[in-house]
């Protein structure tokens, strides 16, 4: 876990270097399985055997991950049941699609369109302030990759 802080703390140039994602992911798995066990969150992970290289900024696709995370444990406070899943799929060798699942309150159709810009949260305005998912989809855009949200509605958890 302490490799892990690390990793996620160190100083960068923020230049696009090879980078193999399972590394990123691991530090992910590394910080947040101890979490996740805390929370009382079942966790699971779907994984490929091989996953190609990417071109990126290991710090700041961790962030992106930590954020999803974050905010799927707030979306499981008040559930007895507490789920979340990663899911990694590689569909061809240009596209990589990574998903975080969450059993929680879900997203109603009209913010599931918003939430990615800033200032808007699905939280008290005691608890968020609507940046970390606008800091998100900024990282992933420079990183060419797209994000988005997907819920059923309120109280169908998202992705």
């Amino acid at each position: 876990m302490l490799k892990a802080i690390e990793d996620f703390g160190k100083k960068t140039t923020f230049e696009f270097l090879p980078l193999k994602l399972e590394d990123v992911i691991k530090s992910y798995l590394d910080l947040y399985l101890a979490i996740f066990k805390n929370q009382g969150v079942r966790f699971t992970k779907e994984l490929p055997e091989k996953i190609p290289f990417i071109r990126g900024v290991k710090q700041e696709l961790m962030e992106v991950i930590a954020n999803l995370s974050d905010n799927a444990i707030h979306a499981l406070l008040a559930i007895k049941e507490k789920k979340i899943s990663l899911k990694v799929e590689v569909p061809n060798q240009d596209i990589i699609r990574i998903s975080l699942k969450d059993n929680g309150y879900g997203i109603t159709e009209e913010k599931v369109r918003a939430i990615f810009a800033p200032f808007v949260t699905t939280k008290a305005s005691t608890e968020g302030k609507g940046f970390g998912l606008y800091n998100c989809r900024r990282i992933i855009e420079r990183h060419k990759g797209k994000i988005w949200a997907e819920s059923e509605g309120e109280n169908k958890g998202a992705t």
